[in-house]
This record gives C-alpha cells, structure tokens and sequence, in this order.
C-alpha cells in the first residue's frame, strides 16, 4: 500500500497544487488528511494564495481515496464544498500487507507529547497528526509517530508532506526531496 499524508493546508491553494503534484507523481493508494484544510485559523496569518474553494476542488478530486479528520480550524460549514467527509476526532486503518495500524487524529485533543494516549494504542501502530505544523517521525512509547508538519505554514520552516510505502514513512519537502524517513 502506498499514502500521502497531509496536514495543515489551511486554504492555502499554493501549496494545495504543490501537494497535487507530489499525489500525481507518487500515484497513492490512499490520501490521509489530518485537518486543518480549509480555514487559517485565528492565530496564524493568511497562507500565500489563500483561496478555499481553489483548495477545496484541488483535494475534492481525490474524493475516493481520502481517510480524512476534522482539525481544530475545521468547521462544519467546510463539509458544504468538501466531496469525502471529515471524521469528527479519530479514523484508523489497518494495513493488512504489513500489519501496521494506523491512528489518525489531527492532535489538538491528543497531543504527540503526552505519553499517555500512546499507551493505549493497538500494537504495531503509526500514530498520523498534525496540528503543530512541525515535522516529526520517532518512535515514543513503542508507537511510531508521524507528524507530516504543514504544507502551508509551517512552523519549522520547511513546507513538507509525508510518504508511506510497503512500512517505509518519509517525510518530505513540497518539492519531492526526503528529509527523513523510518521503515516500521
């Protein structure tokens, strides 16, 4: 199996057709999204080429491989111009070629810090969030956590996405480049 995983876009329609590219170039099977997709939220300024409905019908056509979250910038007003539906905390998925678990959260109710909601995870487990927008693939707890950062503001400088192959994770830029990666 192969995904995208993606975070943070926040209406950014830029990086939405940067992230367009790498799908179409990368041929996924599925597409995570871990929320925050349409609005900048209160504390973060525009993204460049802020433009929802660009955003929107850029994501709208990968409708039937997407396994999406709803981010705490996300509200229910969204779901109207969105084609694939948003779960409200969670979504899991089970990769059954590798075994590998899948927990997707957008991570402003579950923190990748805390330690303790990594404790009740299934085994073998990647753990996909976003929410601080800064990149990270480590293992805590015995669980693999996979923060993809943000394709349109990211905290950390770099916009990035994340890759998964076959039990491979990658994080990478916009641009394609791997920053890091972890078979798991």
């Amino acid at each position: 199996m192969k995904a995208i995983i993606a975070s943070d876009i926040h209406g950014s329609a830029q990086a939405t057709e940067l992230l367009d590219a790498r799908i179409k170039a990368e041929n996924p099977d599925l597409l995570f999204l871990l929320g925050d997709l349409l609005y900048h939220g209160p504390r973060n300024a525009l993204p460049h080429d802020y433009d929802t409905m660009r955003t929107a019908e850029l994501l709208n056509q990968y409708k039937d491989i997407i396994i999406a979250v709803r981010g705490n910038c996300d509200a229910e007003v969204d779901q109207w111009v969105l084609d694939f539906s948003l779960s409200d905390a969670s979504a899991c998925y089970y990769d059954e070629d590798t075994g590998i678990n899948f927990v997707l959260s957008h991570g402003h109710h579950v923190g990748m810090i805390a330690s303790e909601p990594l404790e009740s995870m299934p085994p073998h487990c990647a753990f996909l969030s976003g929410h601080t927008h800064i990149k990270t693939l480590e293992v805590k707890n015995g669980v693999l956590c996979v923060n993809p950062g943000s394709t349109s503001i990211p905290k950390d400088g770099v916009a990035s996405y994340a890759s998964y192959t076959n039990g491979l994770f990658e994080l990478k830029t916009l641009e394609g480049e791997i920053l890091q990666s972890c078979k798991w």
